[in-house]
């Protein structure tokens, strides 16, 4: 699925990137259907600051920690298929 070929409302959340110990994070937009992350400009000083501000952003969109959590793992499994890789 490409950018064009979006459904007209689609599932997308906010996930931290993975990083090392605590090495900063970058924050992405996983799209469901998608197999490409899309990056932002949003970064967490840890991995767990990372999830926290995840989840505070996912909770307006409607998606408490464990539904936002399931799309990103349908997600990594996904693009892993497709030969991407989501660190």
């Amino acid at each position: 699925m490409s950018a064009d070929t979006l459904p007209e409302d689609p599932a997308y959340v906010f996930c931290p990137e993975s990083a090392s110990g605590d090495d900063p994070c970058r924050i992405l937009i996983l799209v469901e259907d998608m197999t490409v992350a899309i990056p932002t400009a949003l970064v967490a000083l840890t991995q767990d600051h990372g999830v926290l501000l995840c989840d505070r952003l996912n909770r307006r969109l409607g998606f408490d920690n464990a539904a936002w959590t399931a799309i990103a793992q349908r997600f990594m499994r996904r693009a892993a298929g497709h030969g991407h890789t989501v660190h």
